[in-house]
């Protein structure tokens, strides 16, 4: 996502986003020096950090490290609802931005195999079925 300066609401998440599984990525343009923003604290950064702090179900992942080049950190990876979970999120220096790109690795986490049901349409009704569904 990306948020205009001063424009972080997080009364517009919506329910979902704070109830379900979800990942939070991208330019809050939030400057926080608690954050590992070096220069300054801006609004954004105020309200992000205050979210982190009143949400015990949210991570922040990646390093405290700038990836804006002029100094500032604002781009972010957040998991929401997910204990179980791990990220590893580093930064990639390698684009000729004014940003660095976070690049965010989020393990799969396998479950067993479940047995689907196997359906089959009798020869007899299969013309009918298919009338059906080009109808």
């Amino acid at each position: 996502m990306y948020i205009h300066a001063g424009a972080l609401n997080i009364a517009n998440f919506t329910e979902y986003v704070l109830e379900e599984q979800c990942v939070i990525m991208g330019d809050l343009n939030a400057r926080c020096k608690e954050l590992g923003s070096h220069l300054t604290t801006n609004a954004n950064g105020v309200r992000w950090k205050a979210f982190l702090d009143t949400t015990d179900t949210t991570v922040l992942t990646g390093e405290h490290a700038p990836t804006h080049v002029q100094g500032g950190r604002i781009d972010y990876v957040a998991l929401i609802n997910m204990p179980t979970y791990t990220a590893e999120t580093f930064l990639v220096r390698s684009l000729l931005s004014d940003h660095f790109a976070l690049e965010t690795t989020l393990p799969v986490q396998f479950a067993p195999a479940v047995p689907r049901k196997c359906l089959t349409v009798p020869p007899s009704r299969m013309v009918g079925l298919v009338v059906h569904v080009v109808a």
